[in-house]
Formats: structure tokens, sequence, C-alpha cells
């Protein structure tokens, strides 16, 4: 059965697409998570529950319906999903998460959440390795054990210490299996599992594939490509009755599924059905498939086949293969953790993506410079999100120095290109067209979702007797600059490579790109104190001359430089980098790690780090010791005391919105929003007051042309709808929606397109004014109420605005209609 309530959520997320550039503020929104990597699939008797990669999808082809399950919209968790069961039986899908959380989803739409393993108060890993069911007993292995829950009070009825993690699990004839360390044992279900002495032992292995089909049970042989068969009698004195060995041509490289009173497996390109006596049903799998896997339903005429790239597929591989139901791929951001953001020129696109070598806690699921981390890169233009993510490369693009002997290049994937991408930038003038820093490859040039040219060793200064090109950063300036942040380059410059920062000029870049050499790009000599390393981020400052760059390094600070109006003469250029900061009462100020920088809409430079938020000028940041200002939130308890503004909090990110607000994402604690010189908190968003699905947010892009923020989550791609929209140079453009205001809606109205902090009024048609306030930006709301709170009558109401900036008169701007 469909869950029909969780497909109002899409709908509603297409609807918010069609709106008008600016949407009502305060409403959310939720981008589906979707991936080219299908890693699980489950069918049922109406569809099929996938995972791609670690987001959880259901799909039925008899009516076409999907739909995404996420933390906004139904599930409990932010956390990445690491196993999914079905258990037809029971009827309910097991949805196990990283951190030891559990959901139960049901075909109703019902979501029982256990999360008494997540939570409990032990030292050891609560990550999860296998589940069983029976009889209402859901059978958990962990890396200390067995926890057993009870399915009809949904709780903990008991939990077992085994010394050492389990491995697998099975149920068989009224008997739980487990395989710990070196082998398998086996207990009734309905008694008490405290620890393996009331466990008898089966046989040794080291496998940990369990797997309980008819009155066997299934594993593999490690000592060679084969399955073992076990049949068991547990009313007889040796529950081993006998063995059948079957062997293979390789080993199977997906986890065995029961299949009736089948066992079924995949083994190369190959579908397999084995029966209890080893006799085998074996079909081959389309053969154009990348990466291919297959899950039976109840024999070879129903099959889910997964393909990379495709999705999902039903398919009958009884005879000739036939497709009963196309593949299907959902629409959704395919970046699995997005950590960066860049708008296009003109602002209507956001490019989403990852970058990987970073010393920062999930950005890259490790602390690593994820050289085996595949780039993924998603424009999102209105209602579409495309995926723009390099598929392959060209080896003839490379460094010959990054090509194996295979001819293929190091860290060579199959399902995409890796070697640690970073930050990217989009092009001006090239539609479609983005650059990549890539830790291993160089710079690559990337048109619609191919790479066109790389810039590497051969044609920029990067060190030529090292492996890897190491590049960490990449940004344009105002001028069409290609600035490059090489990693890992201590010290002067050498007439080998250029230190820290090279610049193709905007000429260079425009013309011919396999003509481009080393000698063409300049040297944004900087000091050469500053090396480049994890993490860093360049801010090309747009109302003064200032190139901003920090890195996440432990101590490694912030580099300014003056261009002093000469672009590309770097001779006269004022070049700072500052580890010590003194605030405005002169003290010193303590960072580890910083890890942010912005700039905000009057220039001043925002500089966030592991433990709070400063800012200062271009003035100041060029001068040999660098003043700050620690913003200070007064306390409003009576007395003159204040706190230093997000004191002991992890900043990842900063955005200035359209009133010059500014916005922080934070590692810990969720989204802060703070007035233009962060005197005052205005919001803050957690995942416990807000959909935000995770309190750890990466990355904050406000939209250049509408009250959208979007914030980059670990639980995916959120979108607020804020209060503050871009400013118009007069009044000639105001709307106000939803208009007419209909007896069903309870939300605000916002009127849009006024000039910057507007002095705006709502009266009546006798001219009472009910609603006063000022715009913030360009935009102001009204909850539909009169100055008592009591919902307006039937009939026209009047905005009125005033500009005191322009010196405007006060004037009729739009009407609202509103229907009771």
């Amino acid at each position: 059965m469909i869950i029909k309530r969780l497909l109002i959520f899409l709908t509603s997320l297409l609807a918010w697409m069609a709106m008008p550039a600016q949407n009502t503020d305060g409403s959310w929104n939720f981008f589906p998570a979707s991936s080219p990597n299908v890693t699980d699939v489950w069918p049922t008797q109406d569809g099929a529950y996938f995972l791609l990669d670690t987001h959880l999808y259901w799909y039925s082809p008899a009516d076409g319906e999907s739909m995404a399950f996420s933390p906004v919209n139904q599930l409990s968790e932010s956390e990445d999903i690491v196993m999914i069961r079905y258990f037809e039986e029971p009827g309910f899908l097991f949805v196990g998460y990283e951190n030891g959380n559990i959901d139960l989803v049901y075909p109703s739409g019902k979501v029982i959440n256990m999360a008494d393993l997540r939570d409990a108060v032990i030292n050891v890993s609560h990550r999860m390795t296998d589940v069983a069911y029976s009889d209402g007993r859901l059978f958990v292995g962990t890396d200390f054990g067995m926890v057993v829950f009870d399915t009809n009070r949904y709780e903990v009825i008991e939990t077992g210490r085994f010394g050492a993690p389990v491995k697998g699990l099975a149920v068989n004839d009224g008997h739980i299996l487990v395989t710990v360390g070196y082998g398998t044992y086996a207990a009734p279900v309905s008694g008490k599992h405290p620890s393996l002495d009331g466990f008898i032992s089966l046989w040794g292995t080291n496998d940990s594939q369990l797997c309980s089909f008819g009155s066997c049970v299934a594993y593999t042989n490690n000592s060679e490509p084969s399955i073992m068969i076990r049949h068991l009698d547990f009313k007889s004195e040796s529950p081993n009755v006998r063995t059948v060995k079957v062997p293979l041509e390789k080993v199977p490289t997906q986890l065995y599924r029961a299949v009736g009173d089948r066992l079924a497996a995949v083994v190369g390109n190959k579908l397999m059905l084995i029966d209890s006596e080893g006799r085998t049903e074996t079909t081959a799998l389309p053969s154009d498939l990348i990466l291919g896997a297959a899950y039976p339903l109840d024999g070879l005429s129903n099959v889910w086949i997964a393909g990379f790239d495709k999705g999902v597929a039903l398919y009958d591989l009884s005879g000739t293969p036939k497709v009963k139901a196309d593949f299907f791929l959902p629409e959704g951001v395919t970046v699995p953790r997005i950590n960066y953001m860049a708008w296009t020129a003109d602002g209507e696109g956001l490019y989403v993506g990852c970058y990987s070598a970073t010393f920062f806690n999930h950005a890259a699921g490790g602390n690593t410079d994820g050289f085996d981390m595949i780039q993924y890169t998603n424009l999102i233009e209105g209602s579409d999100v495309t995926d723009v993510s390099p598929r392959t490369i060209d080896t003839s693009l490379l460094s010959p120095a990054l090509i194996q002997e295979d001819g293929t290049p190091h860290y060579y994937r199959q399902d995409g290109v890796a070697a640690g991408p970073n930050t990217f930038v989009a092009d001006p003038i090239t539609p479609g067209r983005y650059y990549l820093a890539n830790n291993l490859y160089g710079v690559l040039v990337i048109d619609g979702d191919q790479i066109t040219h790389v810039f590497h060793r051969g044609n920029m200064p990067t060190p030529t007797e090292r492996w890897g090109e190491r590049v960490l950063d990449v940004n344009l300036d105002s001028d069409g600059n290609l600035w490059v942040g090489i990693g890992y380059t201590d010290g002067p410059s050498t007439g080998d490579y250029v230190h820290a920062i090279a610049v193709l000029p905007a000429d260079k870049l425009r013309g011919d790109l396999s003509k481009v050499k080393r000698s063409d790009w300049l040297d944004a000599r900087i000091p050469n104190t500053y090396s480049i390393t994890r993490d860093t981020k360049s801010v090309m400052c747009r109302k003064s001359d200032m190139v901003v760059y920090v890195t996440g390094d432990v101590g490694s600070g912030w580099t300014f430089i003056d261009r002093n109006k000469t672009p590309l003469d770097f001779s006269d250029d004022t070049a700072r980098h500052h580890t010590e900061y003194y605030d405005q009462n002169g003290a010193s100020v303590s960072i580890y790690r910083p890890t942010a920088v912005a700039e905000d809409r009057t220039g001043r430079i925002w500089m966030g780090y592991d433990t709070g938020v400063m800012y200062t000028t271009p003035q100041d940041a060029v001068q040999p010791v660098l003043s700050v200002k620690r913003p200070i939130v007064p306390r409003n308890d009576g007395t003159e005391y204040g706190d230093y503004l997000l004191d002991g909090e992890f900043i990842y990110s900063i955005a200035a919105d359209h009133s010059d607000r500014k916005w922080f994402a934070t590692a810990n604690n969720g989204v802060y929003l703070v007035n233009a010189d962060g005197t005052a908190i205005l919001k803050h968003f957690t995942k416990d007051n807000s959909p935000l699905p995770s309190n750890l947010v990466y990355y904050i892009a406000v939209d250049p042309h509408s009250n959208r923020v979007f914030f980059a989550t670990e639980g995916g791609l959120v979108v607020y709808d804020s209060d503050s929209a871009p400013s118009a140079d007069d009044f000639s453009d105001v709307y106000a929606y939803p208009n007419p205001v209909k007896p069903d809606y309870t939300g605000h109205v916002t009127i849009a397109g006024l000039m910057d902090n507007s002095s705006v009024k709502i009266a009546d048609t006798a001219g009472n004014v009910i609603f006063s306030s000022r715009s913030e930006g360009g935009m102001v709301s009204w909850d539909a109420c009169d100055s008592a709170g009591r919902r307006v009558r039937s009939g026209v109401y009047f905005v009125l605005a005033q500009s005191d900036a322009s010196g405007s008169k006060e004037a009729v701007v739009t009407k609202i209609m509103v229907i009771n």
C-alpha cells in the first residue's frame, strides 16, 4: 500500500518551486536527496523500498507513485541510513541508522522510532551489523553483542554482551543463529541470551553472511568461492544434519536473500537461485549495467534490477529478459553531503557540491584528503535539479605523472571522477561552465557534465617533483581572472612553482585553453608564512579591492590581499597573513582553528572560527596588527552585562542577507540569524524547533534574487523563506501573495518588490491604518489581522509605501483582497 500522506510533501515541494521569486516568509522546504548509486533494494508485493546511497525511497510501478523519506517529513533521524530490511510477516521495514537509532516504517504511513540503542550509555560502539525477526522479536546484531526488541511494545527486552561483534544473524527452526568471532552459535528464540554461554556451537567460520531459507542456513566458504548450505534439525542431538557445498566461479557480489525456499545470490553478472540441495537456476543480468545488482521478489519472473545512474527496474528473467517496469531514478539532489555552494554569475542558478580535503568532522566522511571521494555537483535552477557531476575523465587531459600502468588515472572510479574534489566556481560568461579544484588532478574545466580541460603541472605552476597537483581552492575575481589555491607549498615561490596562489589572467582564460602555459600564470605574492591546506576557501570582495583566504588548519589564520585597484599588478599589492587578533578592548583573541569568511553589504569582513565570530574592515585587515570587533549581545536581564556573539560555537559558514543581517551555520547548534552588527540574535533554528534535519549545518547561501536561504545540512538541503528580500529601485513592481487571501489560508501575506527599508502601511477602504511596519530589504509580511490581532473582514485592503531614503511620497503601491 502506498503511503499517501508522504506524497503530500513532494506535491507541496513542486508547488513551492512554481511560486513567485519571493515566497511567504517562515516556510520551509526540503530538497529530496537522491543518488546515482543504488545500495540496497527490498521488494514487496506492491513495490520496493530502496536506498540511494543512504537515502530511503519507495517506488510502486503499478501506479508510478514514489516517495522520498526524510527527517523533514517522516523519519526520526538525520544520520546516515546504514541498513534496511523488509520483514513480510510483521509488515514493516526496518531502518537502521549509523548512530544506532531505529525506525520501523509501516505501509499505512506509521513510523515507530526505537532509540534505545542510540541512547544507551555504553563505552562501546553502537554500530549495527545485522538484523533478524521472529514472532514479535527483533534481533539486532551490534559491535558488542545483540539487542532484542519487542515489536509489539517497541522496547528493548534484553541485551546480550558477547565480547565481540556479531557478524551475522539468522532465524531458523525457532532458533536464533549468530556468527561471532570464528564460530556460529544457536539458541532458542524464546530464551534469554545474556551471553554466548547459553548458545550451542554449530560450526567454525569467519564469514559474516548468514541467510536462512527453508529449513537451511547458507554462508560463504572463505577458503574458496563456494556457498555452504547447512541442513539443521534442532530436535536431534546434533543439529548439523548434513552440508551441501555449491561451487562458484567467484565470490558473490551482494548479500544473499531468501526467496521462498531458495537462496538468491549474484555472482559476477549472473543471478542464481539455489535450492537446499544445491541445484541452481541461473540467468544473466542486463549486460549494459554498471555495478549491477538483482533482488528477486518470488522467483525469476519478478526481479528488481539496480544499475548505477539508472535507478531500479522490474524485470522478468524467467526466459528472454522482459522489462515489466522501466528504470526509475528519483529526481533530487544527488550530492551525498553538501558542504559547498556557489551561485552562477546571474544568480539564477546555484551549484551545490562537496569538498573532501577537510579537517572538519563528517564533511567528507572522515579526516582524510578524500582522494577516493567522488565529485558530485548539482545545478539548481528554479524547479530543476540537474546532476552536472562529471562521470569520466579523458586521460589525455591529465598530467602523465597521474596515469597508472594500466592506463587509468590514479584513484580511478568506475562510477565517477574521484581524487579529492574541493571548491568550485561558475564561469561568468560561458553558460554551464564551472571550474573545480581537484586535490589530485588539478583544476577541472567542466562544461555541463563533461571535463573539457584540466590545468595541471604541465600548464600551471604547481610543483613538478611531487605526486598530485594538490589544488584546494579556485575562484574568479570581478575582472574574470582565475585564482587557484595550490596546497602545501611552504616557503617562497621558485622558478618551478608559484607559492600558494596562482592567477590566470582573464584574456588567457577566454582564449584557447589548450595553449595556456605555465608561464602565463601570475604569482599573487602572498606572505611566505601562509600555506594553503585543507578547508581552504576564498572570498573576492565586491565592496573593496580585497581578496581573503581562510584555511582550516590549526593556527593558520586569514590572509588579506589588497589589490590596490590594479588587478594583475601584484607588485603594488598589500598582503597580510594574520594569526594574531586584538578586539575592541585590546584583548588578544585566542583562535585554534579558523573556519569561515564572508563579506557583508557594507564591506566588513566577517570571520568564523571554532569558538566564535568576529569582523574587521578592509582598512584594518592590511595593517601590521589586525584589529577586530567581537560583537556583544546584551543579556537584557536588567544588568549591563552582555556576551560575545556565538561565543563557544563552531562556525562553519557565514552569509549576509538582503538586509545585511548575518546567518551563521554551526557544527553543533543549527543556524543563527543576527542583526546587521551582530548585537542581537533574531532567530535560532535547530532540529528541535524547526524542520532542520540536523544541528550540523555545513554551508549557507542567500538567494540573490529572492528571500530564500539555503542550508546545506548533514541531513540534506533545506530552504527557508526568510522575511528579507532584494529591494527595488522604485515602487513600480510591488506585489502581494497569496492574493486573494482565501478563507482557509492562515499564514502570512507577503508584500514584495519594495524599496529598501520602506515604510509600509495597510489600510481599509475607509482609510483606517490597521498595520504598519518597515521592510526588510524589499519585503514585508502581514498576518491579515488588525492591530488588535483579529482577522480582518472580507474586502479590499490598500498597501501604502514610502521610502525615506529617496524622499518618495507615500502612495498606494498594491491592493490585497481578503475573503473570509
